[in-house]
């Protein structure tokens, strides 16, 4: 492990994996996995593709706050649904472990 300045640890949400990431020790970095969020974001919005198309350009822009805001917005717009307030709790439970990782700018 010496020779890993930072170990990018990617995961589908599991709370494991996020403890491991914050042991000191490794220096690791918890990322929460793209496909599984946006499987998730695809199930709580169904036939709103443009939404979940500027949903997800703004985390590609790194623009968290912008696409939780529009998440709250949404739900304070068509009232509570199940899939969306579950899809805002997975966001919040892996606030930390975003999907959006500074320092890391370029994928091998």
């Amino acid at each position: 492990m010496s020779l890993v300045g930072n170990l990018l640890l990617i995961s589908d949400g599991a709370k494991w994996i996020s403890y491991i990431a914050a042991a000191d020790y490794l220096k690791a970095t918890y990322q929460l996995d793209w496909w599984h969020y946006e499987k998730k974001l695809r199930a709580a919005l169904p036939g709103e593709l443009k939404l979940q198309q500027e949903l997800m350009s703004l985390l590609w822009a790194g623009k968290k706050e912008e696409h939780r805001r529009l998440l709250r917005l949404k739900r304070l717009v068509d009232g509570t649904s199940e899939k969306l307030d579950h899809l805002l709790g997975y966001l919040e439970e892996n606030w930390d472990g975003n999907l959006w990782v500074e320092g890391f700018t370029e994928i091998y």
